[in-house]
């Protein structure tokens, strides 16, 4: 039977969990002292276990690397949609009365957040379709509109 190392790793950990009533279990019993460790197989065992802990380390960071987890791909996912979140943040941010430019530290960040506002303006401008009540204020004589005429 092919026996894998990480099983003998999860094997020495319950007998290190286990260690201190074996110690006094061969304590009382002389049959069990004669077969149980001593300290230098104990020491060996220990230097064994931390042996096979690295591995396992090492391992769990590789299959890790090599296969998507939860963690990575929402980890992708932020970084590609960082500028737009990042945007769409500043945006709201800058319209609220509260904050306004208060938290932007200096003038370059001040403009880069009037300029998310412009261009942010000008797309919801272009895709607005020009309706009555629009194109009969542009006319050179104003009218007055009732709520219900003016929607």
């Amino acid at each position: 039977m092919e026996v894998r190392w990480n099983s003998t790793f999860y094997m020495l950990q319950k007998f290190k969990n286990i260690e201190l009533a074996l110690n006094l279990l061969s304590v009382d019993n002389n049959s069990i002292a004669e077969l149980y460790l001593n300290n230098d197989n104990q020491q060996k065992l220990q230097d064994l276990i931390i042996l096979l802990e690295l591995l396992k380390k090492a391992t769990k960071h590789l299959l890790a690397a090599s296969y998507p987890t939860h963690t990575t791909f929402i980890n992708k996912k932020l970084v590609e949609y960082w500028e737009i979140i990042d945007s769409s943040s500043i945006v709201s941010v800058v319209l609220d009365l509260h904050t306004r430019l208060k938290i932007f530290n200096d003038i370059t960040e001040q403009e880069n957040a009037i300029n998310l506002i412009h261009q942010a303006f000008n797309l919801y401008k272009s895709q607005l379709k020009p309706s009555v009540a629009y194109n009969n204020m542009t006319s050179n004589e104003p009218k007055l509109y009732t709520t219900q005429q003016f929607f």
